[in-house]
């Protein structure tokens, strides 16, 4: 049963959301060497981008995101319609990118971590990566962290290190 539909008008914590929106994609079927079939296969149409083949994803399942991204406005009020897209788009892809590093095709989150991250485990997968995202959904909004680092410009005080779209955080 949906999400939406156990809860109907009642408030669903972002948490719940989050599970909802990644748990299937972390749990999909797997190939027998223990890819992500889903993942491979959004990858390559990533990596091999088509009109006609955006068109028909664009067909299938934006009417799904478009159900999360309402879910997610309503859970998250103070942000703007555009920050909840723009944080959609990011928790997919913080997804599709940890899968894909944890493909043992790819094998880069075990060499990476050298042994420390169990991508095998897809439950600590999904912690992780629920920990990681419901915390950039619950940040502040790019407006607010410019707006507090003005202030704190402005007034001389001792100031926090944002990051600003304005800055050059190369590192």
């Amino acid at each position: 049963m949906p999400c939406w539909a156990r809860y109907g008008d009642r408030f669903i914590t972002i948490e719940v959301l989050l599970n909802a929106l990644l748990r299937p994609l972390v749990k999909t079927a797997k190939t027998p060497d223990g890819g992500r079939i889903v993942v491979r296969l959004l990858q390559h149409l990533r990596a091999t981008p088509e009109h006609s083949v955006t068109s028909l994803l664009s067909a299938q399942f934006d009417h799904v995101a478009h159900r999360f991204i309402d879910a997610l406005s309503r859970t998250l009020p103070h942000l703007a319609c555009a920050a909840v897209i723009w944080r959609y788009e990011f928790a997919r892809g913080a997804a599709m990118h940890v899968l894909t590093d944890a493909d043992p095709r790819s094998g880069r989150l075990a060499l990476l971590s050298q042994g420390l991250c169990d991508n095998r485990d897809d439950e600590q997968v999904l912690a992780h990566l629920l920990t990681f995202v419901s915390t950039g959904f619950c940040a502040p909004s790019h407006n607010d962290i410019s707006h507090i680092h003005r202030m704190e410009t402005l007034s001389h005080a001792p100031s926090v290190p944002f990051f600003t779209p304005s800055e050059n955080n190369a590192g």
